[in-house]
């Protein structure tokens, strides 16, 4: 992260889909976006799996144009 924390995303991706697993990131750096980032660095979309991107996805309806079509929130 820029300002030297760590932050964790455990995904894979299939069929140009990446499916979100875990991800940690420190309290004062949650909500930054950088699974979705990476998806749109890539031409991916999401299917979050973990309670955290979830839970992020129900907050920011703005970001869920990259969500797999088969995601409900």
């Amino acid at each position: 992260m820029s300002n030297g924390s760590k932050a964790l995303i455990k995904y894979s991706v299939g069929n140009g889909i990446m499916c979100i697993r875990k991800t940690y990131t420190p309290p004062r750096c949650h909500g930054q976006g950088t699974a979705i980032k990476l998806a749109r660095e890539n031409s991916w979309f999401i299917k979050p799996v973990c309670n955290y991107s979830v839970y992020y996805f129900s907050k920011h309806p703005e970001n869920r144009d990259v969500l797999a079509l088969s995601t409900k929130i």
